[in-house]
């Protein structure tokens, strides 16, 4: 199945962090060209089919630079390719003992003492398993099972290993099976975003192929900090000067005077339109304020002041 034929769950927020994005039948498709029409037999289960035809693939390489792999019929379980999957992850970290940040190894560690149980992996890495994953519960389930027989073992371990997929739940949400997990994923600067004539895209309206830059031109894009190098003003939130209300004694508690909440009832603060009532515009300018980036309005994850810049005050900036 084509990509951009792709049925199911809309992908507008897998597009802001992954430049290319491949419904699972598709990616097995480019991944396995032997395997194109082998996928799903009439009497495979319907939540196999399910998960063939809603689930995604989501990456940053193009489609032009996917291996190819070749069938063979599996030697191992589904579960003892799990296992070859996390000494995989396991060997990518920085020192043995550094578990890189995957959805795959939550819950999983090196063991530490030589009394820890812990399954031994080549290169005499033992891992141990101290809580549950329930995604590798999932992905050691019936119809991945039946996946590895269609595919085999190369193909699903490069899935599990290089790959991040997102499994469909209802009401058009994700659950994220493996890989860097999303919200340690820096999101692609709009600014980088360009028309690539011979990628696919399953998120495009027109039909038509579109693309996004490689993740080189992301790295030299301008300014994007994550989470983790966002810069806290300690000494606003811990030492704030008392502040007093014009007109009356003593100190005013609470919220700033000045602070959107406090505002939000005043007249003409919220400019109406004919085509929205009042409340719903009260919402989307508080919205404004709580969620700026998503508005594309000024923010810390793009600035290159973030202390000195006054985000308290948008006013001018929204209207």
């Amino acid at each position: 199945m084509d990509a951009s034929s792709a049925s199911g769950p809309k992908t507008s927020l897998l597009k802001q962090y992954y430049p290319y994005i491949f419904t699972l039948n598709h990616y097995l498709n480019v991944l396995i060209p032997s395997k194109q029409h082998d996928l799903a037999v009439d009497d495979d289960p319907e939540t196999y089919r399910t998960l063939l035809a809603t689930s995604f693939v989501a990456t940053h390489t193009p489609i032009k630079d996917i291996p190819k792999f070749p069938y063979f019929l599996p030697q191992c379980s589904q579960s003892e390719l799990m296992d070859r999957a996390h000494g995989e992850l396991f060997k990518r970290g920085k020192t043995p003992k550094k578990r890189p940040a995957n959805v795959l190894l939550f819950g999983y560690r090196v063991a530490e003492t030589w009394d820890e149980d812990g399954k031994l992996q080549p290169g005499r890495l033992a891992i141990s398993n101290y809580a549950i994953n329930s995604m590798v519960t999932t992905l050691t389930g019936h119809d991945w099972s039946l996946l590895l027989q269609r595919i085999g073992e190369g193909p699903m371990l490069h899935l599990l290993v290089h790959t991040s997929i997102f499994l469909h739940l209802q009401h058009g949400s994700f659950c994220q099976a493996t890989g860097k997990p999303i919200y340690d994923t820096e999101p692609i600067p709009p600014s980088v975003k360009r028309f690539l004539s011979e990628e696919l895209n399953i998120n495009e309206q027109s039909g038509k192929n579109r693309g996004i830059a490689k993740q080189g031109s992301i790295e030299t894009a301008v300014g994007f900090h994550s989470a983790s190098t966002i810069k806290i003003d300690h000494l606003k939130i811990f030492y704030g000067r008392p502040e007093y209300q014009a007109g009356q004694r003593g100190v005013f508690f609470g919220l700033p005077h000045k602070h959107v909440l406090n505002r939000l009832g005043e007249q003409g603060m919220v400019v109406q339109r004919p085509e929205v009532d009042e409340s719903t515009a009260q919402v989307e300018y508080l919205a404004k304020h709580i969620f700026p980036r998503q508005f594309g309005l000024s923010n810390v994850f793009v600035s290159k002041a973030q202390s000195r810049t006054p985000y308290g005050h948008r006013d001018l900036e929204i209207k």
